[in-house]
């Protein structure tokens, strides 16, 4: 296998949805290494920020009694805060140094419903390319707002950084990946590795598996451990999340 060969973890997932999951790519030198490892750190830090708020708001919808005021404030949050970027956040781990992709799916899911998401991404990739532009229109805002609130002013041009680095490098995920697709730098595996792994886990759950539907979170982090796979199951509920809160829209 190539250096420079992305792997990708493929899982099922609700609404005949899926989970693309890309690992790091090799580095080529330490300083490559150590931006993975700087990245993967602020990354911790943030999620860890983002569970402690998520656990007090999902609690706050967990004791909503259906049909009451909190419990729609709860449905409308949920909502409006869970982006639709499953997309966003796949193309951005797809570097340009990318020479191949190699996408591992389970035995017993369906390769054409696999390939049928993936070309969805890949058809509405153009919207990243607007989302960037959005968010760089957005910048001379950031300055409009410091005469006024600077505290708010900083922590909105951080966030209008954030996006425009995200946008970008789905940007360029995207092109990287129709690069490879035409140049046929592409190739889905039947991963006996990876089925095993989701039967060995969901028999240590006591979980049943469904064919091409969704996985119990004990199963995923299960797989995450035995593969090695860091993240996985971070990316797993986050889509599912989306595709739960969203009905299955990308």
């Amino acid at each position: 296998m190539s250096q420079r060969t992305l792997r990708v973890v493929v899982l099922p997932t609700l609404n005949q949805k899926t989970v693309f999951h890309a690992r790091f790519l090799q580095p080529a030198n330490p300083f490559e290494r150590g931006a993975i490892v700087a990245a993967y750190v602020l990354r911790k830090w943030r999620y860890s920020l983002s569970d402690t708020l998520a656990y007090y708001w999902h609690s706050f919808g967990a004791t909503s009694e259906p049909k009451t005021l909190s419990s729609a404030i709860y449905r409308a949050g949920n909502y409006m805060t869970t982006r639709r970027s499953a997309d966003e956040y796949f193309l951005k781990m797809i570097p340009m140094a990318t020479e191949r992709i190699q996408f591992m799916y389970p035995t017993s899911s369906n390769l054409a419903l696999v390939k049928k998401n993936l070309n969805l991404w890949l058809q509405n990739s153009d919207r990243h390319t607007t989302t960037l532009f959005l968010w760089t229109l957005i910048f001379p805002v950031d300055f409009y707002v410091s005469k006024f609130f600077v505290v708010g002013a900083n922590l909105l041009f951080i966030y209008n950084c954030f996006r425009v680095v995200s946008s970008f490098r789905a940007v360029m995920g995207a092109r990287q990946l129709k690069k490879l697709v035409e140049e046929n730098g592409v190739e889905f595996v039947a991963s006996d590795e990876l089925q095993k792994s989701i039967e060995e886990s969901a028999n240590e759950s006591g979980v049943q598996v469904v064919k091409d539907g969704d996985i119990d979170d004990a199963v995923v982090d299960g797989v995450e451990k035995r593969l090695k796979c860091v993240e996985l199951g971070r990316t797993y509920r986050r889509t599912r999340f989306q595709y739960f809160v969203h009905g299955g829209k990308d």
